[in-house]
C-alpha cells in the first residue's frame, strides 16, 4: 500500500497561499503533495477554471482598481474569461471575517482564478505523478 500527501484547495502548510491558485498548487508540489484537490467551474465562453465558489468570492477577490468586493458577486458562469481575469485572489482580505482563519497566508498579488489547462500544464512541468482530485461547481 502507498501512501500519498493529499493537499485541499493546494497548499495548507506553514505557509498557506489563497486556495485553488496556481501559487498554492506550486507550493504545494513543492512540499512533495501527490493529490492536489480543485474545484472547477466553467466561464460563459466555456472555459474550465479553478474556483471553490461558483461566484467572486470577496473574501479573496479584489476588481482592477485594487478593491476589495463587498459581497459576493457575479457568478463565474455569467463572465467569459477575459472578464475573469481582470480580478485578482491572490490575497485575503485583511477586513473580512474569514481571513482570521488564516493569519498566516502569505500573499501572491496578482493571482488570477487559474484554467485547469494552466493546473495540467503545472502539473505536467513537474514530471512527476500528482494525481487531481476535482470537484466541479456547475451550477448556473
Amino acid at each position: 500500500m502507498r501512501a500519498g500527501i493529499r493537499s485541499a484547495r493546494a497548499s495548507r502548510d506553514a505557509r498557506p497561499c489563497t486556495g485553488n491558485t496556481l501559487a498554492a498548487f506550486r507550493r504545494a508540489l513543492a512540499i512533495g503533495v501527490t493529490t492536489l484537490e480543485t474545484d472547477l467551474a466553467v466561464t460563459r465562453d466555456g472555459v474550465l477554471v479553478l474556483s471553490h465558489d461558483p461566484y467572486l468570492n470577496p473574501a479573496l477577490t479584489r476588481d482592477a482598481s485594487g478593491a476589495w468586493l463587498t459581497q459576493a458577486s457575479a457568478n463565474i458562469h455569467s463572465l467569459d474569461l477575459a472578464q475573469l481575469q481582470r480580478y485578482d485572489v491572490g490575497r485575503l482580505n485583511p477586513a473580512h471575517a474569514y481571513a482570521r482563519n488564516w493569519p498566516q497566508q502569505v500573499p501572491a498579488d496578482g493571482e488570477r482564478v487559474p484554467t485547469f489547462d494552466e493546473l495540467v500544464a503545472l502539473v505536467r512541468a513537474r514530471n512527476t505523478t500528482v494525481r487531481l482530485n476535482i470537484e466541479t461547481k456547475i451550477t448556473p
